[in-house]
């Protein structure tokens, strides 16, 4: 049974499509998590100081992340994910590493500005 679930996991995905299909069905999963999550804590918290802390800390680092992983993704990734699978591979995948890269040296920049933005931002 494990063997079935690894042999799944590590298979070569075929296409553009089937991986559009993979992320949106690992997305929905991750909203339905979520949601799970959330009901969770409002059961176990319930609604007060320390639930609505818990929800500020996630949002500050969620946007960051979803607006530059948007960024790049959209206007970098995608388009150029197309055009070169239908040329040359290597050269793509040299690519796709570099950008990668620039991605998590952004983040980190951008984490370390907001580190230190963080106590203008958020009132006691």
């Amino acid at each position: 049974m494990v063997k079935k679930i690894f042999t799944f996991i590590e298979r070569e995905i075929s296409g553009v499509h089937e991986a559009a299909y993979i992320l949106g069905f690992f997305a929905i999963l991750s909203q339905l998590l979520a949601l799970l999550r959330d009901r969770l804590f409002a059961h176990s918290f319930g609604a007060g100081e320390t639930l609505d802390l818990y929800y500020a800390a996630f949002r500050i680092p969620d946007f960051i992340f979803v607006t530059v992983a948007s960024l790049v993704s959209i206007s970098v990734l995608i388009p150029f994910l197309i055009s070169e699978s239908e040329h040359n591979i290597e050269q793509g995948k040299k690519f796709i590493n570099s950008i990668f890269t620039i991605f998590f040296f952004g983040m980190c920049a951008v984490s370390i500005v907001v580190y230190f933005l963080i106590p203008r931002l958020v009132h006691k």
